[in-house]
């Protein structure tokens, strides 16, 4: 029978086949706990959160290091880059603070698509709308929330995400009330 030991990230990476590890990623609890270091979740910006999601869709080790280090805001010691922490805390806690950022991440779509969704349109869903703007959905709302308040998109990106959410969310029910108005007219 095979010990699986608790393994540093470094030692993880190092692993010709780590499948004897990736099966403890779905089993893990989720943790909002990295390098000692919780990640203020309430703090991420817009951008941040979608960094997260591009980087979560499509993992690699180096992108992974990074986003870390971001969310937990881990920054190094006296003895230790922040990369030495990253590479030697347990494949175990990463793990579990992937699962956090997973969970974190699946109840933004969650509300996201509640929320932020339009109703179907037929014509919409022939010109396959939905799927060639989705590449460039993050973009196109910052550039209308830039002209709205007479900044750059860049700026827009850097806000605190809830706040972009509210102006989202609000700004919808706004042009539903409007369109059904016009409607009733």
């Amino acid at each position: 029978m095979e010990t699986i030991e608790n393994i540093t990230i470094q030692q993880y990476f190092s692993l010709e086949d780590a499948t004897s590890y990736d099966i403890f990623l779905d089993v893990m609890n989720p943790e909002n706990l990295f390098c000692g270091k919780k990640c203020n979740v309430s703090s991420l910006t817009f951008d941040e959160i979608q960094v997260t999601r591009k980087i979560l869709s499509n993992p690699n080790t180096e992108d992974i290091k990074d986003l870390y280090l971001m969310l937990f805001g881990v920054r190094g010691d006296m003895d230790n880059s922040p990369d030495e922490l990253f590479l030697n805390e347990s494949v175990f806690q990463l793990f579990k603070a992937t699962n956090f950022i997973k969970d974190f991440i699946g109840k933004i779509n969650k509300k996201e698509a509640e929320w932020l969704s339009g109703d179907k349109s037929d014509v919409l869903e022939m010109l396959n709308a939905s799927n060639r703007l989705a590449p460039f959905n993050h973009l196109l709302q910052k550039t209308d929330l830039a002209q709205m308040f007479g900044t750059t998109p860049d700026e827009i990106g850097s806000w605190k995400y809830s706040k972009v959410f509210i102006i989202l969310a609000s700004q919808k029910v706004r042009n539903e009330i409007q369109k059904e108005f016009n409607e009733i007219k």
